[in-house]
């Protein structure tokens, strides 16, 4: 697991906490802002399902993911939020 997913994961679970529910866009708006410097441009290589989408917010979706499976926060009506 890379250390760009341990620092979004912290990132996204502080910021829906601070201030509540949010869409993935919203999310990655936010993770440039905070972190511009791990998010750059280099294209995802996941095998054809989100072409022309940076790989930054791969890992930030996988991060999204893993708070999920671990019961932090939950997706309803397209918005996460922190439990």
């Amino acid at each position: 697991m890379s250390n760009r997913r341990e620092i979004f994961r912290e990132s996204v679970l502080n910021e829906l906490r601070r201030d509540g529910p949010m869409a993935t866009r919203a999310l990655y708006a936010r993770m440039k802002e905070l972190h511009p410097n791990l998010c750059d441009q280099e294209e995802c290589q996941c095998g054809g399902q989100h072409p022309g989408q940076p790989e930054w917010q791969h890992e930030m979706r996988w991060a999204q993911q893993d708070l999920r499976q671990r019961k932090r926060i939950d997706n309803a009506d397209r918005k996460w939020f922190a439990r």
